[in-house]
């Protein structure tokens, strides 16, 4: 089993490399999540800073650098930060793009407000989950939120695309040094597929 997961997660990884490198990525929206337009009209989006991670193309990023928030934005596909770039820059903002491990966030050397993540968390396995953990720790400081969209249990299983999650394992996720503000429902742009959203706070 724990072999099948690591082969599947590796193919995952190449699978993403090369649909952005050749420009067929079926979840490349081309514009920013619905929900994170209205968190961010509503105010719910704090702070200066905010981090993208699995920021992917980045067209969540450059929404939010459009709206005045300093953004760094990070991917594990080179492919993915290349066209993040590319957008970036035919849109006139200034992001900080770069080839990064989600698990490792503190190679940044730097803290955010913000960090939000749209697709990123159902692709790990449960043996990844207290790193990510961690790793969110260390460019969060106390205060400091998550706004995090996961694929929902409500959705169709696929036996290889991403996990779908259960709302109870996000509150047993974030059940001890976090607070969880809110879990709704929401579906994806791109699909669309149901998904959750969720504001988490670091305490």
């Amino acid at each position: 089993m724990k072999r099948r997961i690591a082969v599947i997660g590796m193919v995952q990884k190449v699978y993403f490399n090369v649909s952005y490198k050749l420009g067929f990525a079926e979840w490349d929206s081309h514009s920013p999540q619905p929900d994170l337009v209205c968190l961010q009209e509503s105010g719910t989006i704090q702070g200066l800073s905010v981090l993208d991670i699995g920021c992917g193309s980045g067209d969540n990023a450059i929404y939010l650098a459009q709206k005045g928030h300093k953004v760094t934005g990070i991917d594990s596909s080179k492919s993915a930060i290349s066209a993040a770039r590319q957008r970036a820059s035919a849109s006139n903002v200034k992001i900080a793009f770069h080839v990064t491990d989600a698990l490792n966030l503190s190679s940044l050397n730097e803290a955010f407000d913000t960090v939000i993540d749209y697709g990123l968390y159902h692709n790990f396995r449960d043996k990844d989950i207290s790193a990510y953990i961690t790793s969110l720790s260390q460019v969060l400081s106390t205060g400091g939120q998550l706004v995090m969209q996961c694929f929902s249990e409500n959705g169709p299983r696929d036996n290889f695309g991403p996990r779908q999650v259960e709302r109870g394992e996000i509150e047993k996720t974030f059940s001890e040094g976090w607070r969880i503000e809110r879990i709704e429902a929401a579906t994806t742009r791109k699909g669309p597929v149901p998904a959750w959203v969720s504001i988490i706070r670091r305490v």
